[in-house]
């Protein structure tokens, strides 16, 4: 990312135990996150404005989804609208 720019590196206790989180984008790069399912376990779908997609599992959807939600909104330059299912898309 570029120097300055704020960005978010999920913490690992956020996490389902055992998988290693090696990613990392600036916040300004958000487009929108979505709750989904993967099996049993909660995943959260993360957009970026470049139209690739990430899925990461989460054992609190939304302990994160709200960490995530401020953190764009006073770090992004954009604001968030919810999306009607639990997740939020990011407007510029």
């Amino acid at each position: 990312p570029e120097k300055g720019i704020r960005t978010w590196a999920p913490m690992l206790e956020g996490f389902v135990d055992g998988v290693d989180v090696a990613f990392q984008f600036p916040y300004n790069m958000f487009e929108s996150i979505k709750k989904g399912r993967h099996g049993f376990a909660s995943k959260l779908t993360i957009r970026l404005l470049s139209g690739d997609t990430f899925d990461i599992q989460v054992t609190n959807q939304d302990t994160s989804l709200s960490m995530l939600r401020d953190m764009i909104t006073n770090k992004s330059g954009g604001h968030v609208v919810d999306d009607g299912m639990g997740g939020f898309y990011v407007m510029r």
